[in-house]
């Protein structure tokens, strides 16, 4: 028997500010590239910029990037130190006006047995005399008259099914 302790608490929510500093993107397409003064290299890691396209067009041809070792950081690593840098800064700019109380419960107990997590085999019962006979005479009624009633008809009609005093033929379970 396998045992857990768990235990709930409220989590404090840190609020996004919008005025966080985004790093400047490189433009992807050419006409990007044609509407600035300068043609920096295409490649995300490379640190070259060209005054004219053509240099920029050798460049890549030739294929000698110059890369810088901060900017071989992953786009990961560059969110990290700008979220740690912009809320460094928050941090010690702006005053605390509330807090927000945590609520801590007790550990509860719960014990688990053995295999948890399999599906269980569902609950097999076999029709009961009457429900066998009741669809047996719904059968050969269906058979005679050519009319047979989907199983679906069968189903809703047998709780509002009453015998000749008014009391209904089956009950909840059946």
């Amino acid at each position: 028997m396998h045992c857990r302790k768990k235990s709930a608490s409220m989590l404090t929510l840190v609020p996004v500010f919008s005025g966080v500093k985004q790093p400047d993107p490189k433009p992807t397409t050419i006409q990007g590239v044609k509407q600035q003064d300068h043609f920096p290299c295409i490649d995300p890691d490379c640190i070259k910029v060209f005054r004219k396209e053509n240099q920029l067009v050798q460049h890549l041809s030739v294929g000698q990037h110059v890369y810088d070792e901060q900017q071989l950081d992953t786009l990961e690593d560059r969110s990290k130190r700008l979220w740690s840098a912009q809320f460094s800064e928050l941090r010690l700019n702006q005053q605390i006006l509330s807090s927000v109380p945590v609520v801590f419960e007790q550990p509860t107990n719960f014990c688990e047995s053995h295999g948890y997590a399999l599906k269980r085999r569902k609950k097999t019962s076999r029709f009961s005399g009457k429900v066998r006979n009741y669809l047996t005479a719904l059968f050969r009624n269906g058979e005679e008259s050519g009319k047979k009633p989907s199983p679906h008809t069968a189903s809703r009609q047998m709780p509002s099914e009453t015998d000749g005093e008014g009391n209904r033929v089956f009950s909840p379970d059946e």
